[in-house]
């Protein structure tokens, strides 16, 4: 198909730069409408609890809050003067309103409204405590007259004036603790004050605070305001010489993190540029190759911000930023096509070759990070399919476009060091594969210890002065010195405000349980002034008793006793008003308590415009040791250590979750994509190992992931599996055709390592604490996928492919099941051996007639022998060709032995020892009534019963060598046929001849078509997916060839046209060994396949381009 392309814009050029540049318009209208947001809260999972925790807490905790600190280094009225200025110079700076909300110093007159508002509506605000109070007191006797008399002497006090005002609302003074009790409801802030203006409690600040109107994320606007208010406090340092102010906060910080990314940044980027332009100059030679490889991941970029504007209308400029980690993976692309251009005779060859490991790399990559999507996170979702898109479309410009604009490097412009690095093989260097194995174990060991940092603040930046004054206003802010003091949140939550204050309202019995229990050491809450409508009804209807109940007293008493205390008639106007207007009161909605609302009580009150949630929070001062004891009464609560390890956690277990989908998608697309489970672990295995090994060096040197760093585990997976793809498939190559591909692919991958070395790698100059730790990852990462790629594919495949039957998953499995068989059997057979003959032989016989029917995929077929062939002892002579034969022998009756004739190695040893094999000679074992099975050759074993005068029992075996060869130890699948003779006597001279008629006539009638079509599967397994598809798939349409193959021929000659890849002419001369084959193929590239194929396995096979018409060959035309 992608040929068919290339071939036609080939010879339509004007077609081509018309739909590049129709595609590239497109894409740039829809970039256009796009916007840009800047919040690193997207990064959290969207609609969980931990998200509305953050809100609720930079809602109430100052998080958005800015202070400028003046120290008090002269008098407070010298740093006043300061800050009149600093506010003066703000005032004219601040042209769009964004400090409207700059408090230099307590607005007394708010402080005096507020006051009167709780004295007009104090039937609000009391509580049945209060009204316990209450009763108590004016059940006194005297008391009016007790406390009139009180009120005359404090008017005769130089603050009469000021304390008249509050005597005129509450005469009798029931409602003064209620009052005493609203300016310490939120007392969570400790100051002192000093004409107003804000100290900090030992004078050594004084503060000016600002709530930021862009919130703490927008860090773009954050840095304009700071920047203000940084030029104003320039300007009042100019007319006071004397000024020490500095500016801090969360915005600022937040600020000071972006800047230091984007200065970190921008010298990694400056750095990154002279080294990859200089890298790639020194290996393609080529400028015009490096703008076209510019100009590939450029397009591809322009695509995914094209298509992501299709489905939002913003994008986050930190998503962006993080994806660009993922050009790394997208430039392999471009320069894949461009390095292997090198190697092939033009660009189409170089197409055809590349094409597959490409398509399968690049969507085993966007599966990998597809999994990005289902998570809640919103930013992590838009990563995963910005990355996508740009990985889609860098590609769709490398198939598509870009094979026309490159040309073929001259001979001779290779590097020499890349070309040595390209050629290095170390899985030739058994020394290295050894080193690897056990570093491996030991970082598989130490792997487990690997650590993930939930403490968000170690990958904050922040200067050595910020860390020092956020941790004294921390302290000041908290309202408690003590660190064995946490404070945990306790939060009520609801569409509106009054639904939130009700359910606040259920919890305070709980509250006030644990405050009495001592467990909660403080607490802070709005129970008492911001109640909701059914409780202010409830507290109305209570404040009409109270008042009918002590009507007598608020009316004729006071009157009688304010006269005589000398108190005019209407000096208590105000009070006698409120006692006597009861009917026209009922409840407010939550805005009419708005002075109350937006000052005091502003810091355990929370609304999240994003989510138009009302939160009602109560604040308890809690021993850190029984946290947890109190969190756990409540459906949510939260303290800020426990809420900041939980969303470090969420993010955590999201990327535990990415880690596996990643894993099962790239191994289930490999294993479709290669068509064979077998290449799907030899891919995946290197990701893998180096993971383990990336784990396993974080863990020796104390790196910890966190959430930035751990981004890169998508991005090693998408990385790593597009290098073992390409050594992969480059190893097949090399099997199939014999040519020596595999350097290509490593020179290309060297220099696409290189590139992701310099470009992330040269982060490790930032200062910023999550660079650092991504480029330190990165390294790490990038050294292992690396290594691992260039290792582990060739080894593993050549381990593989090594026997003449290449190994697979099932035959290692098989090998592997009867080796565990072995170990596991291994004592037994020990304490057999020492026992009696007949019992040993009986025991071990056993175990190897169950070891073999265990072997899945392996079938014994024994032909029915004579009943009395075992009971007397006799030497077995049997046509050994393999190992498995000594199984099979044992197996066959418990009255066989076996005897070594011949020596063997050290395996053979210990596999015929736990065949039973015994040391005793021939004659001792025939004596004791045995048949003795010797491993020798049939002649050899002949002369051996001819010397013991014993008889001779023939054992014909068929199929045993291709279960198990005498090059390997793997056990194939398959079926063996065993024949059991009539015993004759030694003197016959015939069983030489007996036992090879016997095999021929197995032979004749077992191997056909259908015995040998597994092992010429087997052949072409690994030789490549489409190779191996067509090869199975002309087997099954042909019915195994069954019609040529399984037929009686007389010729000596054969000749098979238009074979293909060989599959038919294997076949053929497997079930015609003696019949010479000529295998006409004129397809150069089918034809190289079919020749290392055939010649492996049959020699008598001649694989040519043309035939020659020969009158004495029979001719077979497949073309046909």
């Amino acid at each position: 198909m992608i040929l068919r392309i290339y071939d036609y814009f080939s010879k339509h050029k004007p077609m081509l730069f018309a739909s590049l540049a129709l595609f590239t318009v497109v894409l740039v209208a829809s970039v256009v409408r796009l916007s840009y947001k800047e919040d690193i809260s997207d990064f959290l999972p969207v609609g969980t609890s931990d998200r509305e925790s953050l809100a609720v807490y930079q809602n109430i905790s100052g998080a958005n809050r800015l202070f400028v600190v003046f120290r008090n280094t002269a008098d407070a009225d010298s740093t006043t003067s300061q800050i009149d200025y600093f506010e003066e110079r703000v005032r004219e700076r601040d042209t769009l309103g964004w400090c409207s909300d700059l408090t230099t110093k307590f607005d007394l007159d708010k402080l005096a409204e507020t006051s009167e508002f709780v004295y007009g509506n104090i039937p609000y605000f009391l509580t049945d405590a209060d009204y316990s109070r209450m009763d108590s007191l004016l059940a006194q006797p005297d008391f009016v007259r007790q406390r009139m008399a009180a009120d005359r002497e404090m008017l005769l006090f130089p603050t009469g004036d000021l304390l008249s005002e509050n005597m005129s609302k509450d005469p009798l003074g029931l409602f003064a603790p209620v009052v005493s009790c609203l300016h310490g409801a939120s007392g969570n802030m400790k100051f002192e004050m000093h004409d107003g203006y804000i100290f900090t409690p030992d004078m050594s600040r004084a503060i000016v605070m600002l709530t930021s109107p862009f919130g703490n994320s927008e860090t773009d606007m954050n840095a304009r305001l700071t920047e203000l208010l940084k030029q104003s406090v320039d300007d009042t340092r100019k007319a006071f010489p004397e000024t020490d102010a500095t500016v801090v906060g969360g915005p600022e910080i937040a600020v000071g993190n972006a800047s230091q990314i984007k200065n970190d940044s921008l010298i990694a980027v400056a750095l990154t540029s002279v080294l990859i332009m200089w890298l790639l100059l020194y290996s393609l030679r080529s400028v015009r190759n490096i703008v076209l490889i510019l100009l590939s991941v450029g397009w591809g970029w322009l695509f995914a911000l094209g298509a992501i504007a299709l489905l939002n209308d913003s994008a986050s400029i930190i998503v962006i930023g993080i994806s660009s980690v993922i050009l790394g993976i997208a430039v392999n692309y471009p320069l894949h096509l461009i390095v292997h251009s090198g190697h092939e005779r033009n660009v189409r060859s170089a197409m055809k070759e590349i094409f597959v490991p490409l398509v399968i790399g690049n969507i085993t990559t966007v599966g990998a990070f597809m999994a990005l999507v289902p998570l809640q996170s919103t930013a992590l979702r838009d990563l995963g399919l910005f990355a996508s898109f740009l990985l889609v479309g860098t590609i769709l410009f490398v198939v598509v476009y870009l094979p026309h604009f490159v040309k073929i490097k001259t001979a001779g412009s290779e590097t020499k060091m890349l070309d040595l690095l390209a050629r290095f093989c170390p899985e030739e260097y058994r020394g290295i594969v050894r080193l690897v194995v056990i570093l491996t174990l030991v970082f598989g060991w130490f792997s487990f210890g690997a650590e993930f940092d939930s403490n968000m603040a170690n990958i904050n930046y922040m200067t050595d002065e910020q860390r020092s004054e956020m941790a004294y206003f921390q302290q000041i802010l908290s309202g408690d010195s003590a660190t064995n003091v946490q404070i945990v949140y306790v939060v009520s939550s609801d569409s509106t405000f009054d639904g939130a204050l009700a359910e606040s309202q259920k919890k305070q019995s709980a509250i006030d349980s644990l405050v009495s229990a001592g467990t909660v050491a403080s607490h802070a809450g709005v129970r008492q002034f911001i109640a909701s409508e059914s409780e202010q009804n409830r507290r109305l209807e209570r404040w009409k008793r109270f008042v009918g109940e002590h009507r007598d007293v608020f009316g004729r008493v006071l009157s009688e006793e304010s006269a005589k205390a000398g108190f005019s008639a209407d000096a208590f106007s105000e009070f006698q008003m409120l006692v006597a207007d009861t009917t026209s009161l009922s409840a407010k909605p939550f805005e009419y308590f708005a002075p109350l609302t937006q000052q005091v009580f502003s810091g355990n009150l929370s609304f999240d415009k994003e989510t138009s949630k009302c939160a009602v929070v109560d604040i308890l001062k809690v021993d850190e040791s029984r946290v947890g004891e109190v969190e756990a009464l409540f459906s949510h609560s939260f303290d800020v250590q426990s809420m900041n390890s939980a969303i470090s956690d969420s993010l955590s277990d999201n990327f535990n979750y990415i880690g596996w989908a990643c894993s099962l998608i790239v191994f289930f697309f490999l294993w479709f994509s290669f068509g064979r489970i077998e290449l799907a672990i030899l891919s995946f295995l290197p990701m893998a190992v180096s993971w383990v090994w990336i784990l396993g060096i974080m863990a020796i040197f104390g790196i910890k992931f966190n959430i930035v760093n751990i981004i890169l585990a998508t991005f090693i997976f998408g990385q790593g599996d597009d290098y073992t793809i390409f050594m992969t498939e480059g190893c097949q190559s090399e099997y199939a055709y014999r040519k020596p591909i595999l350097a290509s692919y490593k020179s290309s991958i060297i220099q696409s390592a290189l590139i992701m070395f310099v470009g992330i790698g040269t982060l490790v100059v930032a200062k910023h604490p999550a660079l650092f730790s991504l480029a330190i990852v990165t390294i790490i990462g990038m050294f292992c996928v690396v290594f691992m790629a260039y290792l582990l594919p060739p080894l593993l495949f050549g381990i593989v492919t090594a026997p003449k039957r290449p190994v697979s998953l099932a035959s290692a499995c098989r090998t592997l099941l009867l080796g565990i068989l072995f170990v596991v059997e291994m004592p037994f057979i020990a304490m057999l051996r020492p026992m009696r003959m007949s019992l040993r032989n009986s025991g071990i016989s056993m175990l190897h007639r169950f070891n073999l029917r265990l072997l899945f995929g392996l079938r014994i077929k024994q032909m029915k022998a004579e009943n009395d062939a075992f009971r007397k002892s006799s030497v077995v002579v049997f046509n050994h060709r393999s190992m498995l034969d000594a199984m099979l022998i044992v197996a066959l009756n418990r009255n066989i032995i076996l005897k070594s004739q011949t020596p063997e190695s050290v395996w053979q040893k210990i596999f015929l020892w736990l065949c039973g094999c015994s040391c005793d000679n021939v004659d001792v074992l025939l004596g004791a009534g045995c048949s003795v099975a010797l491993l020798t050759d049939e002649a050899s074993a002949c002369e051996v019963a001819k010397a013991l005068k014993a008889d001779i029992l023939p054992v014909v075996i068929h199929g045993s060598d291709k279960i198990i060869s005498d090059e390997s130890l793997v056990i194939n699948g398959g079926t063996v046929t065993i024949s059991v003779e009539k015993k004759v006597s030694y003197s016959d001279s015939s069983v030489l001849e007996t036992i090879s008629a016997r095999y021929d006539e197995l032979c004749r009638n077992i191997e056909n078509s259908s015995y040998f079509v597994g092992l010429v599967k087997d052949l072409y397994m690994y030789r490549g997916v489409d190779i191996m598809r067509t090869v199975n798939r002309n087997l099954r349409r042909n019915g195994n060839y069954s019609a040529i193959v399984d037929v009686p021929v007389s010729a000596a000659k054969v000749v098979i046209d238009g074979v293909g890849y060989g599959e038919a002419a294997l076949l053929f001369t497997l079930v015609h060994p003696d019949v010479q084959v000529v295998a006409v193929e004129a397809d150069a590239d089918k034809r190289t396949v079919a020749q290392n194929c055939i010649g492996e396995v049959a020699p008598n096979v001649e694989v040519v381009e043309s035939c020659l018409a020969d009158d004495s060959a029979l001719v077979i035309n497949l073309k046909k």
